[in-house]
C-alpha cells in the first residue's frame, strides 16, 4: 500500500517531542492501539519501547492509535502520526494493560468496520493481535475478537510478526495465520477449541490439526541492553506532563503470593546504571524537567541512591512508580521530598502480621513505622497506604489491625509534630492467574462495603485520615474478566456499547451464569482457562505456596541459584 502523510498534522503531535514520521510506500504498516485515552496511553512506558523498536525497522511504519470516549460512536478512529483510519494498517495492534480496556478493544473494532469476530474476516482486512498483561495471563475471554497473541513481552515478537505477515502476502488469510503459529510466544486461538463438561466446567482446548502442541511458552527478552527502556516521545498533554519514564528493573522476586506480576515476570532483571544514565541524559536533551523511574520496586535497585545524586546534579526532578517500606534510603526519600512530592505510598497489603505472613509480603509494623518516620524527615506531608480487603483467611481482627496501624502511623506523625494526612487507599483482593490464590472465589461486593464503612468509622477525616476506594463494580467486572473464558466474549460484545456497568446485564442477555465466574471457587476445576500458557512456573510450586500461605509460612525472595520455582530451570 502507498500511503503519503497527510499535511495537516492532529493535534496532538503540536504538544510533542520525538514522535516519528514515516512514509508507508512499501512498509509493513503497524496501527499500535492502546484503548483507553491518549493521555492514560502515552504514560504507558511499554508502548513508547513498543513504538521505538518497530519503526527502528526500516521496512516498517508504526503510529498510534488511542481511544476517546467522548467522541460520537460514528466517529472514526484515526492515528496520531497520518490521521489514518485503522483498517487502513497491515496490523492492528492492541496494548491490553488493563482488563476494562477489553471493551474499549472490542468498540474500537467496531468502529473500525473491521469484522468484529475473528472467523468473519477478509483476506484484506489487518491482522488483529493483542499483547500486554492481560493477554499473557488470560487472552481467552477476548480470544474470539483477535487473530493472535502475545504471550509475553512485545519487543521482538512483534517485529517477527510483522515479517511474517508481509512475506505471506497474496496467500489465503487462513494459510497466513497459521504460519504465525511457528512464532514463539504466540497464541492463534482459532487452531484450539475450548470445551467443557456438563458442569459447564471448562475442561481445556482441543487442538486441530495444524495446531502447535500445548501450552504456548511466554516470550521473554534474554537480554534487555538490547532494547532501550525510557521513553520515546514527551508529551505536556500526558497525565505525567514533561516526566521522562526510564525503566530500571524488569519482573520482581519477592514472591508476594496475591501479585500476578511477581509469578508472571520472573526472574527479576536489573539494568545497568550506565544504561539508565544514558536514557536519562537523552530524557534531558529533550526538555524533560523530570525523571520518573518505573520498576516493580525502584528502592530495590542496588544503586538507587547513586541514581539520586546524580539526577539532583543534573537539576531534574526526580519520580518513583513504587517503594518498599523495608528497603527505602533516606536518600530517596529526600530527592523527593526536593523534587516536590508531597506524599509518601507504602503498600503494606493488610493490618496485621498475621495476614502479611498468608500473603507473604515480608514487611512488619517496625519496617513500615521507621520508613513513615523517615518520610516525615525527609519533608513528606502525607503518608499513603496500600490495602486490600478480602484476602484469604481476614477475619475482622485483621481490619482492626489495619486500622491500628493508620493510627500508629498517625502517632509518629504527631510525634513530629507534622499536620499531614494517613491516606488509606483500599481495594478488594481479587484472585488473579498464575498466582497461589488463583482458584479462590471472587468478593462478595456488600462484605466489602461493610468492611469499608468500619473504616471511615474509625478514621474519620477530622482526626487526620482519608480513606479511598476504587469503584467495587468495577474491581467485580476486572475479577470476573481475569479468570474468564471464551463464553465471556458474546457479554463483552454485548456491553461494549452500553459500557462495562452493563456487565451484570449483558450476561442474563447472553444466556450466561453471573454465579459461574462470580463467587464459585475454582478449586475442582481440573483445568483453568489459563491452563494452556506456560509462564514458567511449575504448577506444583503454586500448589506448595497455597499450602504455605494457610500455614502462615514465609517464602524468601528470589536468590542466585535458585531452583524452586521453574523458571530459573
Amino acid at each position: 500500500m502507498k500511503k503519503k502523510i497527510k499535511e495537516k498534522k492532529p493535534n496532538f503531535l503540536i504538544f510533542e517531542v520525538g514522535y516519528t514520521q514515516k512514509e508507508w510506500q512499501s512498509r509493513t504498516s503497524v496501527a499500535l492501539i492502546y484503548p483507553n485515552t491518549y493521555q492514560v496511553g502515552m504514560s504507558n512506558l511499554g508502548l513508547h519501547i513498543l513504538y521505538r523498536e518497530i519503526n527502528r525497522q526500516d521496512d516498517f511504519v508504526c503510529e498510534r492509535v488511542f481511544f476517546s470516549a467522548t467522541e460520537h460512536p460514528s466517529t472514526s478512529i484515526r492515528s496520531v502520526e497520518s490521521n489514518s483510519l485503522i483498517q487502513e494498517f497491515d496490523i492492528a495492534a492492541f496494548c491490553l494493560s488493563f482488563e476494562i480496556d477489553g471493551f474499549h478493544m472490542v468498540e474500537m473494532l467496531r468502529r473500525s468496520q473491521i469484522p468484529l469476530w475473528a472467523e468473519e474476516r477478509r483476506d484484506d482486512d489487518p491482522l488483529v493481535i493483542m499483547g500486554g498483561p492481560c493477554p499473557t495471563f488470560n487472552p481467552e475471554p477476548w480470544a474470539p475478537f483477535v487473530d493472535a497473541a502475545v504471550i509475553g513481552e512485545g519487543e521482538e515478537i512483534l517485529v517477527e510478526i510483522g515479517k511474517v505477515w508481509a512475506l505471506s502476502k497474496g496467500l489465503p488469510r487462513v494459510e497466513r495465520i497459521t504460519q504465525l503459529a511457528e512464532i514463539e510466544g504466540l497464541y492463534i486461538p482459532s487452531l484450539y477449541e475450548p470445551c467443557q463438561n456438563e458442569q459447564g466446567q471448562y475442561e481445556g482446548l482441543i487442538e486441530y490439526q495444524s495446531a502447535p502442541s500445548l501450552p504456548i511458552s511466554k516470550r521473554v527478552i534474554q537480554n534487555m541492553s538490547v532494547h532501550s527502556g525510557h521513553m520515546e516521545i514527551i508529551s505536556s498533554e500526558t497525565e505525567f506532563g514533561h516526566m521522562f519514564l526510564v525503566e530500571v528493573a524488569r519482573g520482581c522476586g519477592r514472591h508476594c503470593r496475591f501479585c500476578m506480576a511477581g509469578y508472571a515476570f520472573r526472574k527479576p532483571r536489573v539494568r545497568e546504571v550506565e544504561e539508565i544514565l544514558k536514557a536519562i541524559s537523552i530524557g534531558k536533551s529533550m526538555g524533560a524537567t523530570q525523571i520518573g523511574l518505573v520498576g516493580a520496586a525502584v528502592s530495590d535497585h542496588p544503586k538507587i541512591d547513586e541514581l539520586c545524586r546524580v539526577i539532583d546534579e543534573m537539576d531534574l526532578n526526580l519520580s518513583v512508580a513504587s517503594l518498599r517500606a523495608d528497603n527505602v534510603s533516606l536518600t530517596l526519600l529526600k530527592k523527593l521530598a526536593k523534587s516536590g512530592q508531597r506524599t509518601v505510598t507504602f503498600a503494606p497489603e493488610t493490618g496485621s502480621e498475621r495476614m502479611r505472613s498468608v500473603i507473604n509480603k515480608g514487611l512488619d509494623e517496625a519496617d513500615l513505622l521507621d520508613a513513615s518516620e523517615k518520610a516525615i524527615k525527609a519533608g513528606m506531608k502525607h503518608i499513603r497506604l496500600y490495602a486490600m480487603l478480602g484476602l484469604p483467611t481476614e477475619i475482622d481482627a485483621d481490619i482492626e489491625a489495619l486500622i491500628e496501624l493508620a493510627k500508629k502511623i498517625r502517632q509518629v506523625m504527631k510525634k513530629n509534630h507534622h499536620a499531614g494526612k494517613v491516606i488509606l487507599s483500599v481495594n478488594p483482593f481479587i484472585p488473579k492467574p498464575f498466582t497461589p490464590f488463583e482458584k479462590m472465589p471472587l468478593f462478595n461486593i456488600k462484605e466489602i462495603e461493610k468492611k469499608i464503612r468500619i473504616l471511615q468509622k474509625e478514621l474519620p477525616l477530622y482526626e487526620g485520615y482519608e480513606i479511598k476506594a476504587e469503584s467495587l463494580r468495577e474491581s467485580w467486572v476486572q475479577g470476573i474478566l481475569a479468570r474468564g473464558d471464551r463464553s465471556l466474549a458474546k457479554a463483552i460484545a454485548d456491553c461494549s456499547e452500553r459500557g462495562y456497568r452493563n456487565f451484570a446485564q449483558a450476561f442474563r442477555r447472553c444466556g450466561l451464569s453471573k454465579e459461574k465466574y462470580e463467587y464459585q471457587d475454582l478449586k475442582e476445576w481440573k483445568k483453568l482457562p489459563w491452563s494452556h500458557i506456560d509462564l514458567g512456573v511449575k504448577k506444583e510450586y503454586f500448589e506448595e505456596e497455597l499450602k504455605k500461605a494457610m500455614k502462615e509460612e514465609p517464602t524468601l525472595p528470589c536468590f542466585e541459584g535458585c531452583r524452586r520455582c521453574g523458571v530459573c530451570e
